[in-house]
Formats: C-alpha cells, sequence, structure tokens
C-alpha cells in the first residue's frame, strides 16, 4: 500500500492545524479560524441576501436557519486523483444543530484557496462558534476514474427491485 500525504499550508500563524482525535478516527477535524480580520459571510434566506457577519471575540454567532461560510485558515495541496470529503460531525449536529449546509463538501484536487466549511443552523436557537472550534470532518478520498459513456438502450433490471425513495421498506 502507497502512503499518501494531504499537505496543508497555514494562512495566519494562529491557525488550529486539522488532527485526527484518535488513533481510530476515520477523519481529521477542521477547526473555525474566526477573527476580526478575516471576514464571514452569511446568508439568512434563500441565498439571495449575503451579509457580513459581525464578529465578537472571535466569536461569531449563528442564528436559527442562518448559513455560515466559516473559514478555518488552511489552503489543501491534495495529491492528483483525490478530494478531500467534508462530512458534519455527529456531535456538533446533535447537540447544536449545526451542520454543513450542503451535507458533504467536496475539495478537489485542483482547488488551492482557503477550505470553507458551509455551516447551517437548523435549531431554533442561536449558536455559537468560537475561534478553534471542531466545525466539521475531513477524509482524503481517491477518486476513481471513469469515463461518462451514452448508451442507446434502457439499462436492464438487475435484481428483483422495484422503484425508490422508500420502496425497499421504511
Amino acid at each position: 500500500m502507497m502512503n499518501i500525504d494531504l499537505k496543508i499550508y497555514k494562512m495566519f500563524d494562529d491557525v488550529t492545524s486539522p488532527v485526527f482525535a484518535s488513533k481510530g478516527s476515520a477523519c481529521f477535524d477542521l477547526h473555525a479560524y474566526i477573527s476580526k480580520d478575516h471576514g464571514i459571510q452569511a446568508f439568512n434566506d434563500a441565498g439571495s441576501k449575503q451579509i457580513p457577519k459581525q464578529i465578537k471575540e472571535d466569536r461569531v454567532v449563528v442564528y436559527p436557519n442562518e448559513r455560515l461560510l466559516i473559514p478555518t485558515g488552511i489552503i489543501m495541496d491534495i495529491p492528483v486523483r483525490h478530494s478531500v470529503r467534508l462530512h458534519a460531525r455527529s456531535g456538533n449536529a446533535f447537540k447544536k444543530g449545526l451542520t454543513l449546509a450542503n451535507g458533504e463538501g467536496i475539495i478537489d484536487n485542483d482547488y488551492v484557496e482557503e477550505v470553507m466549511c458551509m455551516m447551517h443552523n437548523i435549531s431554533d436557537m442561536n449558536v455559537i462558534i468560537n475561534n478553534g472550534d471542531r466545525l466539521c470532518q475531513g477524509e482524503l478520498v481517491e477518486d476513481l476514474v471513469y469515463k461518462i459513456l451514452e448508451i442507446k438502450d434502457r439499462p436492464k433490471t438487475k435484481t428483483d427491485r422495484e422503484g425508490g425513495f422508500g420502496s425497499t421498506g421504511e
């Protein structure tokens, strides 16, 4: 098995580096980089109203149903034929109602800008994100190489399955 490294560049000296929480962790934690000098953008409706977010004492308040792009202060040098997948942290989602707005973030290997976490407060209470808080989990994933081919005939049924959207049971 070949060893692959994910290289990171810290944009500022006080950025918290991504780390694996335990020896058995499948993913590494990404941390918030909240600073008055490093702005945050918020969306509080269907996406048409983007507003700068007020930062106080290196923390930000996320209002109910608000979405924020939270900076990490990290730029990744992702190996070719790989990507990084961002996943919600279960503790944030369950205890705070704070999750990734897009379900799963995908960072392509040709993206070399700051990693941002698109956070969404799905609770009915304000949530505070402090500088250095763990936002989400990242996973380095090897990309499959494949082509998309158009075919002339509709695909044949491969199993006895019929339908979708709950057709296999509750």
